[in-house]
């Protein structure tokens, strides 16, 4: 059910191709610093895989880069399977989308959860952009992951800690047993012991389903659970 990955000629520049602003957009090329520069990498399917290193690094630049999050068309960000390939620097924003929507479950930083919905309904809200239907199957596994992640399925979100909320977030990256699942520093909110039980639940969920896992962290003690270790460091990918 995996997905594998191909990426080659990524250089990611700051602020040039990150500017957010028309100051930093009109800055000359010799102000801008390089983030990052990868030639080539390959990620097979049903791998578990850490993005580690200090901040600023570019950890989440990168994870956005292989969501098709963020957009340089000089690179290529491949997904393929046995029925399908895409480049996501050559998709569409809308397609991107929708490569998103139907291959790959995210977990952001900031959780984007909707605080005036309940957990399960945060949980299942990815079948709300794709038509409105909820399988009973996928809403058994969505109450099945908030009791494992110890949240009450009618709580509303917005009354929720963040390190429940983040848990919100990640049953929502699993429900529907994507092909991928992006996780940018998922224990980031949780105590050691609430981060382990968290992490049995993703890895296993993932490995069992033989989803690829990609997580950007800076917790060290998580680094030993992945099957491979990537470091950001001097601006190249290195084995950790």
């Amino acid at each position: 059910m995996g997905i594998d990955l191909l990426v080659r000629n990524l250089r990611i520049d700051l602020p040039a191709q990150l500017a957010t602003s028309s100051f930093e957009k009109n800055k000359s090329p010799e102000n801008s610093r390089l983030l990052f520069s990868l030639e080539r990498l390959s990620i097979a399917s049903g791998e578990s895989l850490a993005l580690c290193g200090p901040s600023g690094s570019g950890k989440t630049t990168l994870l956005n880069v292989l969501a098709g999050l963020q957009r340089h068309a000089a690179a290529k960000v491949v997904w393929s399977d046995a029925h399908h390939t895409h480049d996501l620097m050559q998709l569409s924003g809308a397609a991107a989308d929708r490569w998103r929507l139907h291959h790959a479950g995210l977990v952001f930083q900031q959780f984007e959860i909707f605080t005036s919905m309940s957990a399960l309904e945060n949980v299942i809200s990815p079948y709300r952009f794709d038509h409105w239907r909820c399988p009973q199957a996928a809403r058994a596994r969505a109450l099945d992951l908030l009791v494992q992640f110890a949240i009450p399925a009618t709580a509303m979100a917005g009354t929720l800690s963040r390190g429940e909320q983040q848990r919100v977030a990640i049953a929502r990256a699993l429900v529907r047993l994507p092909q991928v699942v992006f996780a940018d520093e998922p224990t980031a909110s949780l105590d050691p012991a609430t981060a382990k039980r968290v992490m049995d639940v993703l890895l296993a969920t993932c490995a069992a389903n033989a989803v690829t896992l990609i997580v950007a962290t800076h917790d060290s003690a998580l680094l030993q659970r992945f099957s491979r270790v990537l470091k950001l460091q001097n601006a190249q990918l290195v084995n950790a």
